[in-house]
């Protein structure tokens, strides 16, 4: 998120407009958080009453993110500083300020949410933790260089805002006003809360095929709707009559409850009112969708049975889960090497950096 320039402290104005940007991506992210949770669009679908109204929610999100976050992570990070003596102090540091989840968590929210936002601050040395991507957000400038100026942090009617120097702590009143608090100084010597992009535009891994998900669940919901249907179908009775409901009972009362329709003809006979579906054609549709989430969103499906003569194929799929872990490694590590920064800081031993990668066995695929 971008947000005017400012040399020490932003304006009421700046940080009003920030605050506004935040809450105005609210609603996105929350539809993205409820599909990784399973609670699909159409969980809430609504029919007239007496219809058959499955509502199955697939996890495809789940497994999107799942999979491409944890093969991006791999085995986790691996710390290397310059001179070779300090590297047990810089595993400590490291070990000591980030606990063992932080990684993954942030990794998952990078996937999920487009990005993922940390914080850190002083106790006992440098201490990180991940935020909700939902409640907080860090803002650049918009020069070329795109310089992280300040981050923002909602909790509750509290709104904090981080800069190099200092947190100013805000008041949040109704229709989005803003009254000032208190300022203090969090000792660090950068912006305290650092930002990791999934890509150059936040998007989620899953956001892309959010509507190929939907079509997805509602042909397999319909299907089972249709399979209901079928089982509830209507006996009709052409020139047999006697099936009476009670007094005043409606026809349609007496249809949902017998079962039996009832028609006057010269010719007696009897029938079953089905609709019959074509599950051949479902099928072919059912795998197309599924086979197109998982093309679109780089993410192959790893229940299919692969086709011995379709190796390379099969490679090519498997390749483009790896071009797109290697674009969310960049962002991540990026946002790790600021944060190390940060935990690093003011010890003269890593006065010659430090450096960052990612552990992974590449034949896990």
């Amino acid at each position: 998120m971008m947000t005017p320039f400012f040399e020490r402290r932003p304006t009421l104005k700046q940080v009003k407009e920030a605050y506004q940007e935040l809450m105005d991506g609210q609603a996105r992210l929350d539809r993205l958080r409820r599909y990784y949770l399973g609670q699909n669009d159409v969980r809430f679908r609504q029919k007239r009453e007496g219809q058959p109204n499955f509502t199955l929610s697939h996890p495809f999100a789940r497994y999107i993110a799942t999979l491409s976050s944890g093969y991006m992570l791999g085995e986790g990070l691996r710390y290397t500083a310059r001179e070779e003596g300090n590297q047990k102090a810089l595993t400590r540091l490291v070990s000591a300020a980030t606990g063992e989840d932080l990684d993954s968590g942030l990794a998952l929210s990078q996937s999920v949410f487009g990005r993922a936002v940390s914080i850190a601050w002083k106790k006992n040395g440098v201490r990180l933790a991940a935020l909700d991507p939902r409640q907080a957000a860090v803002f650049y400038s918009p020069t070329a260089d795109a310089a992280p100026l300040m981050g923002l942090l909602v909790s509750g009617d509290k709104l904090s805002v981080y800069t190099k120097d200092e947190i100013l702590l805000y008041q949040v009143k109704s229709q989005n006003g803003l009254e000032f608090l208190s300022v203090s100084r969090h000792g660090l010597c950068d912006l305290p809360m650092v930002e990791y992009k999934n890509n150059p535009f936040c998007q989620g891994d899953f956001e892309h095929v959010l509507p190929l998900i939907d079509a997805y669940d509602l042909l397999q919901s319909d299907r089972m709707n249709d399979r209901q249907q079928f089982a509830d179908a209507l006996l009709v009775l052409t020139g047999v009559m006697g099936v009476e409901g009670a007094e005043n009972e409606s026809l349609s009362t007496l249809l949902k409850r017998e079962r039996t329709l009832s028609l006057p003809d010269s010719d007696a006979k009897a029938q079953w009112l089905v609709k019959t579906p074509n599950e051949s054609d479902v099928d072919i549709l059912r795998s197309a969708l599924s086979e197109d989430i998982h093309k679109f969103a780089m993410a192959p499906d790893f229940t299919r049975q692969w086709n011995a003569n379709s190796e390379a194929a099969e490679k090519y799929k498997r390749y483009c889960l790896k071009l797109l872990a290697k674009q969310k490694e960049r962002f991540f590590l990026k946002g790790v090497v600021r944060r190390t920064q940060l935990i690093v800081d003011n010890r003269p031993e890593f006065a010659e950096g430090f450096r960052v990668c990612i552990q992974r066995e590449e034949e896990v695929i």
